[in-house]
C-alpha cells in the first residue's frame, strides 16, 4: 500500500485540482530554437510579407478617398496628380519599415510561444516538414483568396439585411413600447 504524505491537502482534493483544473497548463514552454525553426518552416515570413501588400492596398485606397473627398481646383488637381506618386512611395516605405521582418519577428516568437506547447511546436515542425505539410503551404494562400473572395461576394447581401435590421431597429427606438 502507498502512504501519501501529510501536505495539508487530500489525496481526493489533489485528484480533482489535477484532473478538473483546465487553466492549469503543466506543458513545457517552447524553446526559442524550436519557435524560430517553426517561424522557418512554416514560412510565416512569406506570410508577413503578403500582409505588407495587403496593407499597403488598404492605405492607397485610404488616401485616394480622402482625395476623392477634397473639392480641388483643376490647377490642385493637376499638382495632386503629380505628387500623389511620390507621396504613395513614402507611405509605401513607410509601412515596409515598420511591419519589416526585422520588427515583427519578436512579437511573432512570442505570439507562437505563448500559443503551443514545446509538444505542439515539434508536432507542427514535423508536419510542416512533411510532404502533406509542404503543399498546405503551397496551396493556402490560393484557398484564402478563394475564400476571402467568396466572403466579399456576399458583403451586399450582408449589408442588405444590417441595413434592414438597422432601419428596424431604430424605428422601434423611435415608436412608444405597446401598452400591455
Amino acid at each position: 500500500m502507498i502512504k501519501l504524505r501529510r501536505t495539508g491537502i487530500s489525496p481526493l482534493a489533489a485528484t480533482f485540482f489535477a484532473l478538473l483544473c483546465p487553466w492549469c497548463s503543466f506543458a513545457k514552454e517552447p524553446s526559442p530554437e524550436s519557435i524560430e525553426k517553426l517561424l522557418v518552416v512554416s514560412q510565416v515570413q512569406n506570410q508577413a510579407l503578403a500582409q505588407i501588400g495587403k496593407v499597403s492596398t488598404a492605405v492607397d485606397a485610404i488616401v485616394n478617398e480622402a482625395v476623392n473627398k477634397q473639392k480641388l481646383t483643376p490647377t490642385q488637381l493637376i499638382e495632386l496628380q503629380k505628387k500623389l506618386p511620390e507621396f504613395s512611395k513614402q507611405l509605401q516605405k513607410i509601412i515596409l519599415d515598420e511591419l519589416a521582418w526585422s520588427n515583427v519577428k519578436h512579437s511573432y516568437a512570442t505570439i507562437y510561444s505563448q500559443t503551443f506547447s514545446q509538444e505542439e511546436v515539434s508536432s507542427l515542425i514535423s508536419f510542416y516538414q512533411s510532404p502533406a505539410g509542404k503543399a498546405f503551404l503551397t496551396k493556402m494562400p490560393k484557398i484564402l483568396e478563394q475564400t476571402s473572395q467568396c466572403s466579399l461576394e456576399r458583403l451586399p447581401s450582408i449589408t442588405q439585411s444590417v441595413q434592414k435590421a438597422s432601419t428596424l431597429f431604430l424605428k422601434n427606438l423611435q415608436s412608444p413600447p405597446p401598452k400591455k
